[in-house]
C-alpha cells in the first residue's frame, strides 16, 4: 500500500463521476417521457384555449385567490359554486355568464375533457419512469458493487473471496423508505403534483383569459419542474445506491472504518464539511447521518479506512478557488483548513468570516441564475468584492435581479403598451395631441421616436438590464439606457418649441404590469437647464 492517498481519491472520485454521469443519462431517458406528455398536452390545451381568449377576466392574484377556496376536485362545477360565492364584480359576473351560456357548453366539456387527460397523462410519465427506473437501479446497484469491490481489492493489493449481488438484495433496497419513502412512491408522489400543477394553471388560465400562447408557456414551466424533480430524484437514489453498494463491499471486506470525504470546492454543503475527514464505523454507517448521500444532490464519498501511519505523508484533491484546477493538498487537511489557506486569501474584505463568503456565494449562486453569467460578476471573488466595496454597483445587481424576478414571475411585463408608446411616435394623432397638451401648460415639448413600435419593442428586450435601474412607487421599475450610437431612431427636445429636436441616443424605459413604454432622453453630453423628455 506505498502508492499515495491522491491516486485512489482520484479512482473514487472518477467511479463516482462515472456513476452520476450514468445517473444523468437515465435523468435525459426521464426527459424525454416528460417533453412527449408537455407537447401532447400542449396540442390539446391549444384545441380548448384558442376559444377562450378574452379581453376581461380576473387578475391573476384574483384568480389564485378564488382557486385556494376550492376544497375539493379543481373542477369547472366547483369553481363555479366559489365564484358565485365572491364579492359582486364585473368580471366575474361576465366569467360566470359565459360558463353557463348554451355558446360555452361544448368548450366546457372539451375543458373538462382536458382536466380528465391531465390525469391519464401523468399516470403515463409514472408507468414509463417506474419501468425504466426499475431495470436502470438494478443495473446500476451491480455494477456499483462490482466497481467497489475491484477498486478496494485493487487498494489493498489482496485479491479475496466475495458474494456475487442477490437479487433479493437489490429488490430489499429498491423497497427501502431510506428517505421517507421508496422511489416508486417518490415518483408518484412527483407526478401528482405535476397534474395537480398543471389543472390549477389551466383553471387560472379559464378565469384569467389567457392567450394560448400564455397556456403553452406555463404548461412548459410547469413540465421543467416536474423534469427537475424526475432528475433530483435519479441522482438521489443512485447517490443513496451507490454508497449502499459501497458498504456492501467494505462489508465483504472485513472493513471496520471508513473515512467520510467531502469535494473540495465552494459548492460543499455545510453539512458535508462538517464530516469531511472525520472517521466512523461502518456498522454505524447512517445515510444523512454520518453517511452519504448526506442531502439532495450529495457528492461526498468514502474510502476505507486503516490507521493514521499510513495517510501520514500522502496527498488528495482539492479544488484551488481561484483557478478552478485540482490541485494536491495533505490528507489529512480538513475544510476548514483547506478554506482558511485556499479561499479566504482571494477576497479584498478585511476580518470576512467563512459564513460571510457562505453567504455570498448562496446569493451569487442566485443571482447568476436569475440574471446569468453576462451579467453577474465573473468570480464569487469579484462579486464579494462588489458587494463589500462598491455599494452603488451591488445595489444595481439587485435591482436588475428583482426587476427580472417580477418580469419572470408576470407581475411586470415588457410587453409596450401601445396607447403610451404612440404618445412618443412622430406624426401619430397621440403624439400630437401631447404636444398640443404641454404647449397650453407650458411645459416642454415632449421627445419623440421614428420607428415603428416593433423597433421600440426590440429596444427595450434588448436593453432593459443595460442601463441604471431605478425603483418607482407602486411596484413599478425604470431603466435610464444608453444604445450604441446616435442612430437618429429617436429625438428630444430642450426647449418649449420643439424646434431644433436633438438625435439621442439615451431613453427611459419604463417598466409596469400593463403600462410599459420607451421615452426619449436629452443627451448627456446636449442638457441644457429648461426642461426634459
Amino acid at each position: 500500500m506505498s502508492k499515495k492517498l491522491s491516486y485512489w481519491e482520484r479512482r473514487k472520485a472518477q467511479l463516482i463521476f462515472n456513476q452520476m454521469d450514468k445517473a444523468e443519462k437515465q435523468a435525459d431517458s426521464f426527459d424525454t417521457i416528460y417533453d412527449e406528455a408537455k407537447r401532447y398536452l400542449t396540442r390539446q390545451s391549444n384545441k380548448v384555449f384558442d376559444k377562450f381568449q378574452r379581453d376581461y377576466g380576473l387578475t391573476e392574484k384574483e384568480a389564485r385567490l378564488v382557486l385556494k377556496t376550492i376544497k375539493d376536485d379543481k373542477t369547472i362545477d366547483n369553481l363555479k359554486r366559489q365564484l358565485q360565492a365572491q364579492p359582486d364584480n364585473p368580471n366575474i359576473n361576465q366569467l360566470l355568464a359565459d360558463l353557463d351560456s348554451p355558446a360555452f357548453a361544448f368548450r366546457i366539456n372539451r375543458f373538462n375533457e382536458l382536466q380528465k387527460q391531465i390525469d391519464n397523462i401523468s399516470n403515463k410519465v409514472y408507468q414509463s419512469e417506474k419501468q425504466q427506473s426499475d431495470t436502470y437501479y438494478s443495473d446500476f446497484m451491480n455494477d456499483s458493487y462490482y466497481h467497489h469491490t475491484y477498486e478496494l481489492q485493487k487498494r489493498l493489493g489482496v485479491a479475496y473471496d466475495f458474494n456475487t449481488l442477490p437479487e433479493r438484495e437489490i429488490s430489499r433496497l429498491q423497497r427501502s423508505n431510506w428517505y421517507g419513502d421508496n422511489y416508486s412512491s417518490r415518483i408518484w408522489n412527483n407526478t401528482q403534483v405535476l397534474a395537480d400543477s398543471l389543472k390549477n394553471e389551466l383553471l387560472i388560465g379559464l378565469m384569467t383569459g389567457r392567450s394560448t400562447r400564455d397556456i403553452a408557456e406555463i404548461i412548459s414551466q410547469r413540465f421543467d419542474v416536474g423534469k427537475n424533480a424526475s432528475r433530483r430524484l435519479v441522482r438521489t437514489e443512485s447517490a443513496y445506491y451507490h454508497g449502499q453498494m459501497e458498504l456492501k463491499s467494505y462489508d465483504e471486506a472485513d472493513i471496520g472504518q471508513y473515512q467520510f470525504v467531502a469535494t473540495l470546492d465552494l459548492r460543499t454543503s455545510t453539512i458535508c464539511r462538517e464530516h469531511d475527514q472525520l472517521v466512523y464505523k461502518t456498522k454505524e454507517a447512517t445515510v444523512g447521518v454520518n453517511y452519504p448521500p448526506m442531502h439532495p444532490w450529495c457528492r461526498s464519498t468514502t474510502i476505507a479506512y486503516f490507521d493514521d501511519k499510513w495517510a501520514k505523508g500522502k496527498k488528495r484533491r482539492a479544488k484551488d478557488p481561484k483557478t478552478g484546477k485540482n490541485i494536491l493538498v495533505p490528507a489529512d487537511m480538513t475544510y476548514d483548513d483547506w478554506y482558511a489557506k485556499h479561499v479566504k486569501p482571494l477576497y479584498k474584505v478585511d476580518g470576512l468570516k467563512q459564513s460571510d463568503i457562505d453567504r455570498a456565494n448562496q446569493q451569487y449562486i442566485k443571482y447568476k441564475d436569475i440574471l446569468g453569467d453576462k451579467r453577474t460578476p465573473k468570480t464569487l471573488a469579484d462579486f464579494v468584492d462588489l458587494k463589500y466595496n462598491n455599494a452603488d454597483g451591488y445595489k444595481q445587481l439587485r435591482l436588475k435581479s428583482r426587476l427580472q424576478e417580477h418580469i419572470n414571475n408576470g407581475d411586470l411585463s415588457l410587453t409596450i403598451n401601445q396607447d403610451k408608446q404612440n404618445r412618443h411616435t412622430q406624426h401619430h394623432k397621440a403624439y400630437n395631441n401631447y404636444v398640443q397638451r404641454n404647449k397650453s401648460k407650458g411645459k416642454p415639448i415632449p421627445g419623440y421616436l421614428t420607428v415603428d413600435n416593433a423597433t421600440v419593442q426590440k429596444i427595450i428586450n434588448d436593453n432593459y438590464l443595460n442601463g441604471t435601474i431605478i425603483r418607482r412607487q407602486g411596484g413599478q421599475y425604470s431603466a435610464i439606457i444608453k444604445t450604441d450610437t446616435k442612430s437618429g431612431v429617436a429625438y428630444s427636445i430642450h426647449d418649449l418649441t420643439g424646434a431644433n429636436p436633438i438625435a439621442t441616443d439615451e431613453f427611459t424605459i419604463h417598466i409596469s404590469k400593463s403600462t410599459t413604454h420607451l421615452v426619449p432622453r436629452i443627451p448627456s453630453d446636449n442638457k441644457t437647464k429648461g426642461g426634459t423628455s
